[in-house]
């Protein structure tokens, strides 16, 4: 404090009263004697770390009785195009047709296929990360329910969709499968109206139980009146 020319604080943050520790007899004039608390163990030396597996070394999960096992080596687009095709029964596409990738397909599955199309992909194809679900109003034709799942350890990144009408608006929910599509599916409930069927907890998330009207479709009166955000 000399050296700084501070002030002392008026009340210490944390450790009050606990005086030096390990002063090895060297006091200032003024200072308590050392506290006496044993150490907790013996000072150790600094040596090498220990060794870090590698990322990929640990075993890769078995897929459940009667399924196929899953994919783990890194694929090429044509195999991953024939491994889509054989496990849900659909022709995927590129998401870029130009620029074909194997970490971004593309796969349409009809509404009454939704959880089984998924299932398979995250048994049979190892798609196991489940990164986001949302929806795309398309007005007059409805809405299209968007999954995207992705294989760690191959790359694979494929992305679902199934078409739901504008009227009913129902579609099965995934939450059986992934537990993190509770909040996504209650966020495209939220912003979009559709309903997810068998979810346990459906319910606005973001907006007011009282708000009218879903702010992502395409029919939504954004110069309306609304009530204040609470």
């Amino acid at each position: 404090m000399r050296e700084l020319r501070g002030s002392v604080p008026p009340r210490l943050p944390r450790r009050q009263g606990r005086g030096p520790g390990r002063c090895r007899r060297h006091l200032r004039p003024g200072l308590p004697a050392d506290a006496g608390v044993p150490h907790v163990r013996d000072p150790e030396a600094s040596g090498e770390g220990g060794r870090v597996p590698a990322d990929r070394s640990a075993e890769p999960r078995r897929a459940a009785p009667g399924l196929t096992a899953a994919v783990t080596e890194p694929l090429t687009l044509e195999a991953a195009i024939a491994r889509v095709r054989e496990a849900l029964g659909v022709e995927p596409a590129g998401e870029d047709p130009k620029r074909p990738d194997p970490r971004h397909l593309v796969a349409v599955v009809p509404l009454e296929r939704w959880t089984a199309a998924v299932q398979a992909a995250r048994d049979v194809l190892g798609c196991r990360y489940f990164c986001h679900l949302t929806a795309v109003d398309w007005k007059g034709d409805g809405f299209d329910v968007v999954c995207r799942l992705e294989n760690l350890e191959t790359g694979l990144g494929l992305t679902l969709k199934t078409r739901v009408s504008r009227e009913l608006a129902v579609c099965p929910s995934l939450t059986p499968l992934f537990r993190g599509a509770l909040w996504m599916e209650r966020e495209c409930y939220d912003l979009f109206g559709v309903r997810f069927e068998g979810h346990p907890d459906l319910r606005r998330l973001l907006l007011p139980d009282d708000w009218e009207g879903y702010p992502l479709r395409k029919d939504y009166a954004v110069d309306t009146a609304h009530a204040p955000y609470r």
